[in-house]
């Protein structure tokens, strides 16, 4: 059968060569890594793509991440952003084997979180003295949009193309980059079972990186209550956003509107005090979650007194609800407290050198694509980076080429079986556990992966 008789740009399995090998490779050894159960699972994290035979884990140590069968990966998914440090740092991991003597869940207040609360507000810029735990990234920003609702008394909260800000209804009305245009923004629901009424009623969608979102914001004013913005977008990792989120602070001073920064990714990552912390812009809320955990469940929302003051305010008060059974679980502020005393000793060279690392890898691929004239840019934020297929630097989600499903599924099995998990979005993790050889490893395989994908026409 010839890719010729496919629809332009879509080949089948058997026209690509390269990646037909692979994966009958990866399901002949996966065999054997299949566990007892997994038939009654609903939704499996990692998108295995063509091969039958699903991946589990079994353990991870350091940069490296063990499934089911034994085989082993350099982890470049880190817990989705949770594992700063590593898998099983030693003095996290000394951290939870203490408090577990004391105790893995009260439902309760317990004696660590008012000393992890003060370590996070001193993460924030500005008066965010006031710190509010839940279970998630995706409830930070839940919360955030709520409590900015009920401080302003307006409906609507503005987000921003190419922005993720979890799983809850209203995180799931994005900006519609295929239908509109940056002028005009308009917005779509991501997946089924999120009302009409969510889309049209209380979001608004802005464009990122452009100056008229400021006028959109003035023009909206009386109905917005808040912007959420991700200062640093997980698949857009620029650091010359500054100019930007200047302009964002500005027109919330100016009406009135309340500017909330999601920083569960960016937060301990880009620097120690964060994205705001490089910036230095101060919104009114911020969203944490990932790593200021250590690796286990956690969520925290930081604000003003003024607008915090809500959560503990009755209904009859206009108090804004939150709960939560496993919110500032001791287990989970014991390994944050152990993560923030690494990086508060140790910042000085911890980020200089993820840094260095990523600028390292992200500079090789480039390199690399430039000289083979392949349509592929990594861009990197610190120790955030995205690989992308596209030439161009681009500025928001609109100059933004989807790559083809051949492609996405192609270049993650190709580094699968090369030994490096790289998640399918291609946005890529750096810890401290990450040794100059694994970097050099992960480029290999990014430059191997690449040649075999042109092997079989997907660059």
């Amino acid at each position: 059968m010839s890719s010729t008789t496919h629809p332009p740009g879509v080949t089948v399995i058997a026209d690509r060569p390269r990646g037909r090998a692979v994966r009958e490779a990866l399901i002949a050894r996966r065999r054997n890594g299949h566990p007892l159960g997994a038939e009654h699972l609903a939704l499996e994290q990692i998108k295995t793509v063509d091969i039958p035979e699903k991946i589990y884990f079994e353990r991870a140590s350091g940069a490296v991440i063990t499934d089911a069968a034994g085989h082993d990966y350099i982890d470049l998914i880190m817990g989705f952003g949770a594992h700063l440090l590593g898998h099983r740092p030693p003095a996290v991991e000394a951290a939870v084997r203490k408090q577990l003597g004391n105790g893995w869940h009260f439902g309760l207040s317990n004696t660590l979180q008012g000393e992890h609360a003060r370590r996070i507000a001193g993460l924030g810029l500005g008066e965010q003295t006031k710190i509010l735990y839940c279970g998630s990234g995706s409830e930070a920003t839940l919360y955030a949009c709520r409590v900015a609702r009920g401080f302003t008394g307006r409906t609507r909260i503005g987000i921003f193309d190419g922005s993720y800000h979890g799983s809850h209804d209203y995180a799931l009305v994005r900006a519609d980059t295929a239908g509109s245009s940056p002028e005009r923004s308009a917005s779509t629901i991501f997946g089924a079972g999120v009302p009409e009424t969510i889309r049209s009623d209380t979001m608004r969608a802005l464009p990122f990186r452009d100056e008229r979102a400021f006028d959109l914001i003035r023009r909206d004013a009386n109905d917005l209550a808040a912007v959420l913005v991700q200062p640093v977008q997980n698949n857009l990792p620029r650091m010359d956003s500054g100019w930007f989120l200047e302009g964002l602070r500005a027109v919330c001073n100016e009406t009135g509107v309340l500017l909330i920064f999601d920083e569960v990714v960016t937060g301990l990552r880009i620097g120690h005090r964060g994205a705001q912390g490089h910036f230095g812009v101060a919104p009114d809320l911020t969203c944490y979650g990932k790593a200021i955990g250590g690796g286990l469940p956690v969520g925290a929302l930081a604000g003003r007194p003024a607008i915090m003051d809500l959560f503990p305010k009755s209904h009859a008060e206009g108090g804004v609800f939150s709960s939560g059974t496993f919110n500032a679980n001791p287990l989970t502020m014991a390994a944050g407290l152990a993560t923030l005393d690494v990086v508060e000793s140790t910042k000085d060279t911890l980020y200089a050198e993820l840094e260095r690392k990523a600028d390292r890898l992200a500079a090789r691929v480039n390199r690399f694509a430039e000289q083979r004239q392949i349509a592929v840019r990594m861009m990197n934020a610190g120790s955030m980076l995205h690989l992308g297929f596209e030439k161009a630097l681009a500025n928001n989600a609109w100059d933004r080429r989807a790559p083809t499903p051949e492609q996405t599924d192609d270049f993650f099995l190709h580094m699968l079986a090369q030994g490096v998990l790289m998640p399918a979005s291609r946005m890529t993790l750096i810890s401290a556990a990450h040794s100059d050889a694994q970097i050099e490893t992960v480029g290999d395989a990014i430059v191997r992966t690449l040649d075999a994908m042109r092997e079989d026409g997907l660059v």
